[in-house]
């Protein structure tokens, strides 16, 4: 696949900002709409538009722009950062953006990464009698002028559906929508096939706090407050380990795992490995809990399901924020991990079942 044809050079943004990013070309009525964001990721975040008759140009800049901001604002808005949105109609010819934004927590960490919101939008023809040319230009959130927490839900006879849970059994025959890998991985690291109604991970030598490959799978935290917990089997031999992880980015991450007759909590940031706790534990079979209270996270295990034994509590969650732990926009993710710790390994941990519980704010 090859660009062709002409280069065509349109902007380099609308209202005086920097790091012009995100263009869309949209189509309405006679004219080509060119909507970017720029000023950055944080509090100037912004989206700019402008209008041609002609999709290569020149365009001409919505003199009300930016048409979306939060960077007039305090900074200690709740909301914060929106940008880099994308205009869609309905069927109903309702028109709204979907656009990014954080929610802090203190002001500052952003724990739950960038989330998407969808705004309103209506369109307005300009109303200066004295030209000749009346553009119609998008005007999002009308009433408020800044994205909200909360708007009418879009479709007619329809309710907001709030999903605060996620549980597989695993059951299928592939991962669901809702895992993701920290990479894509060069080869297979896990099967539905081996064992019946579990994940099976295999070990690789990879461990979390590098730069590599390594035996992974997680979800996003989607809430400030949350709790997953997991059933796993493992025999481990020498240095191998498996459990569940929270993890910000391969500079920051907190590993409770199964290894040498222990279960251990260890804190991965920024090369220095900590370990937070050590309790013996003699058994195959382990049940993981981990919860989180906006920047407090604990951690308990148990072997029955039912009596938890607390691993430790108030872990530092503001090292898992950007801010801590060096720029990244995902979020926190947690999931199932497995490390031969740069051993070679044939061994695997198995994983009966994964809940994910959150509250909504």
């Amino acid at each position: 696949m090859q660009l062709m044809g002409k280069k065509y050079y349109l902007t380099r943004g609308f209202s005086n900002g920097t790091w012009a990013e995100g263009p869309h070309i949209y189509k309405y009525g006679d004219y080509y709409y060119l909507m970017i964001s720029e000023g950055g990721t944080l509090h100037n975040h912004a989206v700019t538009i402008a209008v041609s008759k002609i999709i290569t140009g020149p365009y001409i800049a919505n003199a009300r722009n930016p048409i979306l901001t939060h960077r007039h604002l305090s900074l200690d808005h709740p909301i914060i950062a929106v940008g880099h949105g994308d205009l869609v109609q309905t069927k109903e010819n309702d028109w709204y953006m979907v656009a990014l934004g954080f929610r802090p927590i203190e002001k500052k960490y952003k724990n739950l990464g960038r989330e998407t919101f969808l705004i309103p939008v209506i369109w307005e023809t300009e109303p200066y009698w004295w030209k000749d040319e009346k553009i119609a230009w998008p005007v999002c959130s009308p009433k408020a002028g800044k994205v909200e927490f909360k708007y009418p839900v879009p479709f007619p006879g329809t309710r907001q559906l709030k999903i605060n849970e996620f549980y597989d059994n695993f059951d299928e025959t592939k991962l669901s929508f809702e895992w993701n890998f920290r990479r894509t991985p060069t080869a297979t690291f896990h099967s539905f096939n081996k064992k019946k109604g579990f994940l099976r991970i295999y070990l690789k030598e990879g461990f979390i706090a590098e730069q590599s490959q390594y035996s992974f799978v997680g979800i996003r935290q989607r809430h400030f407050q949350m709790e997953a917990k997991s059933k796993m089997e493992f025999n481990p031999a020498g240095n191998e380990e498996a459990g569940m992880t929270v993890i910000q980015n391969d500079r920051s991450a907190y590993v409770m795992s199964l290894m040498d007759g222990k279960i251990q909590l260890h804190h991965f940031f920024h090369g220095i490995d900590s370990l937070l706790a050590s309790h013996s534990y003699k058994k195959n079979t382990v049940f993981w809990n981990i919860s989180a209270d906006y920047l407090d996270y604990d951690f308990s295990y148990s072997q029955d399901g039912k009596k938890w034994v607390s691993l430790f509590n108030n872990a530092d969650g503001s090292k898992l924020s950007p801010e801590s732990s060096g720029w990244t926009y995902t979020g926190v993710y947690i999931g199932l991990y497995g490390s031969s710790n740069n051993s070679t390994s044939t061994n695997y941990a198995d994983f009966d079942w994964f809940q994910y519980k959150g509250v909504s704010e």
